[in-house]
């Protein structure tokens, strides 16, 4: 299995501070790792698979596909 590593740019970078503001503001805060990597899953346009279910339901307009469901 290849697997690609994506660069962290200024438009991930941006995408992860739209969701940090939204998070903050309605008191919904998760750890500043997942908000990155939800803000690099969305900028390339992927979803996101994890076992941290929990945290990641907080953000809006994710797209979380579940370890069981794949």
């Amino acid at each position: 299995m290849d697997i690609e590593i994506e660069a962290f740019t200024e438009g991930i970078a941006k995408i992860s501070g739209e969701i940090y503001r939204e998070l903050k503001r309605e008191n919904l805060m998760i750890e500043f790792r997942d908000i990155f990597i939800e803000g690099t899953a969305r900028g390339l346009g992927l979803p996101l698979i994890t076992l941290n279910e929990k945290d990641f339901e907080r953000i809006k307009g994710l797209e979380l596909l579940k370890i069981n469901d794949i």
